[in-house]
């Protein structure tokens, strides 16, 4: 439920800018309610945090895996305080920029281990997981080779696929 909940204010959020072409750090920075998209932001990492972490015990080295997870988590909180300046290549847009697509490659990274993980014990169910992780990055990225960026449909589309993979895991 809160994962659809999510994909919906995630929309709302980066269609105040143009979807094809811009993306959340350019609404955020062009908006009047950039705070309120901010903390939408923070919160949906949280969740992200909170849904994962329970399944790091299933891990081999599970403090590996929990670190991973709450560094990924904290990429994105210290990335959302700062501001992304669009055209304007300063200190502030840069930390932004690399702190919260290094959060989200993070919690990709987590994905793919824990997968390789779950192959010893249960093939099926990481099959079906590997399955969703590969096609979701692959639609990432094709979107990022057509339109030549990280824009907001790219975005969605790995938020998409972060929750799909954690919805799946918990069945």
């Amino acid at each position: 439920m809160f994962d659809i909940l999510f994909l919906f204010l995630f929309l709302i959020s980066v269609l105040q800018v143009d979807l094809l072409r811009e993306n959340l750090s350019v609404a955020i920075a062009v908006r009047p309610y950039g705070l309120l998209i901010r903390i939408f932001m923070i919160i949906l990492s949280l969740y992200l945090l909170y849904v994962s972490f329970p399944h790091t015990k299933d891990l081999k080295r599970p403090k590996l895996g929990k670190g991973i997870l709450i560094t990924a988590c904290l990429l994105m909180i210290i990335g959302m305080m700062f501001t992304y300046h669009k055209d304007v290549h300063d200190l502030t847009s840069s930390l932004h920029l690399y702190l919260t697509l290094s959060s989200v490659v993070l919690y990709f990274l987590y994905d793919g281990f824990y997968t390789a993980e779950l192959f010893l014990t249960n093939v099926k169910k990481a099959t079906r997981l590997r399955m969703i992780l590969m096609t979701g990055i692959t639609m990432v990225m094709i979107v990022m080779f057509t339109f030549g960026a990280i824009n907001g449909l790219g975005e969605f589309l790995a938020l998409a696929t972060l929750l799909t993979f954690r919805k799946v895991l918990d069945q």
